[in-house]
């Protein structure tokens, strides 16, 4: 029904689940854990935050039609974005509960840096030519 992953370097997977959420419920596993391979140290955290803020502004304007995509309103609208980011990312967490907040708690300056990082990229894909 969703189709399959989209033809993108960043987020497939976040998008596919945002289209099988469209006719289907998608269900979070807090207990589950993901590895992901080579991203072992802060370098390669940091970019590929730069790769996922890249890419979601670029899959963004491939797919919707809305004003806030175009031109150069994302830049102006980046701080908003980032706000929403985070208070969905952390409302996630307190709806886990249990250890996964303390967990959190102790990462939040590595998740700010990555946020930022993230800020970066999204910049980098909103001067990103059309393919």
């Amino acid at each position: 029904k969703a189709g399959c992953f989209p033809d993108l370097r960043a987020s497939e997977d976040v998008m596919l689940c945002l289209k099988i959420g469209e006719t289907d419920q998608v269900w979070f596993v807090p207990s589950a854990k993901c590895y992901h391979i080579f991203r072992e140290n802060l370098k390669s955290y940091f970019n590929n935050q730069i790769v996922l803020g890249k890419y979601i502004i670029v899959y963004r304007r491939m797919v919707y039609d809305k004003w806030y995509y175009k031109g150069l309103w994302p830049l102006a609208l980046l701080p908003g974005f980032l706000i929403i980011k985070s208070a969905r990312i952390k409302l996630r967490i307190v709806k886990a509960r249990g250890e996964h907040f303390k967990k959190f708690f102790m990462s939040s300056h590595l998740f700010a840096a990555g946020l930022w990082y993230w800020a970066v990229g999204f910049v980098q894909g909103c001067f990103q030519k059309e393919e």
